[in-house]
This record gives C-alpha cells, structure tokens and sequence, in this order.
C-alpha cells in the first residue's frame, strides 16, 4: 500500500501552487507575454531556481499546529488543525529581455500584486486539498479545504541587483489533517 496522508503538508503545498498557477495566468495583461508567462512565471523553487521576469515565486514559510488540536471533526475523526504559512513575492526587472530598459517597471510589480491579491482573496471561501500522493499526475480527489485566515504585505528587503524589484504577499492559510497519536 503506498503511502498516504492526505491532507499533509505535500497535498496542501501542492495543491496550492496547482491553483495559483492555473488561475493566475488566466487573464494576463497585454504587457506579459502569455506564452512565455504562462510556462515559467511562477517559481516554487526559488532561490534554488533562477528567476525569470516578470515572474512569481512562491515559498512555504512551515506549519504550525493550532494550539487546542486535536478535535473531533466531521465523520467522527480525530483531527488537528494546521495553519501554513507562505510567502508570494512579485518580480520585476528594469532591463526588459532585448536588453534595453523597462520604464515600466514600478507598474509591472504592482500589477503583479494587484493580481496575485485579487486570485488569493478569491481563493478564500477554499482550496480544494487534492490528494497528490495517492496520483501526481491527475490527482481529482479532494481531501481536503485550504482557508485562507490572513494575508498581510510585509515590506521586502532590497534585491542586492538594483535592476530587480519586488513586491511581497505573506498569506496564512487553515487546513486540517488527521491526526494518529503515537
């Protein structure tokens, strides 16, 4: 039997990136190039992974139990609530990809967070948890709701290249697992 835990951290992490990829290059201004966007725009291994602009990048902050966890949740079973922490930064470069210069590039990156906002708090009624340990290709199972609680704009560090700027999205979301004690 393979391993399974279905509303652990791996389905929650991934079932968010599914959906802020997939929603967030739905409706593109002109100013981004679609294609190209849509393939490398969002960057869930950054710093690991170089960054493209303008682009993404999504960082899981860790997640904490909710003190009071665990309880009874629906069907009867013991479940621990969780919230999980990540951060959604928006990339901008002042050196467009013909190597000339990007006069724009104070409204590209906040045109980016005025997107990544708008998708987050239109995800927060919920996420659907899908189960991609069980199937990671087509994972359609829902085990799960990811809600969001908080979103805050924290302000970011300057980048060590003067060229890039950034904007920051700190969001907190709520889920629950199952819990099995030891």
């Amino acid at each position: 039997m393979a391993f399974t835990a279905q509303q652990g951290a791996y389905n929650v992490e991934g079932s968010f990136n599914i959906w802020f990829q997939q929603n967030i290059t739905g409706n593109l201004p002109s100013w981004i190039d679609g294609p190209y966007f849509s393939a490398s725009g969002v960057n869930f291994n950054y710093p690991e992974k170089s960054l493209t602009f303008p682009s993404y990048s999504i960082s899981y902050l860790g997640t904490q139990e909710v003190p009071g966890s665990p309880n009874v949740g629906l069907g009867g079973s013991a479940v621990r609530m969780n919230h999980l922490m990540l951060d959604v930064s928006c990339w901008a470069s002042r050196t467009n990809t013909a190597g000339g210069t990007n006069d724009s590039v104070r409204r590209d990156v906040l045109e980016l967070r005025d997107m990544a906002v708008s998708l987050i708090m239109s995800g927060k009624q919920a996420i659907n948890i899908l189960d991609y340990q069980a199937e990671t290709i087509t994972a359609d199972s829902v085990v799960g709701l990811l809600r969001l609680r908080q979103m805050d704009e924290p302000v970011a560090s300057p980048d060590p290249k003067p060229h890039v700027h950034r904007r920051r999205i700190v969001a907190t979301y709520a889920f629950q697992e199952l819990w099995r004690p030891n």
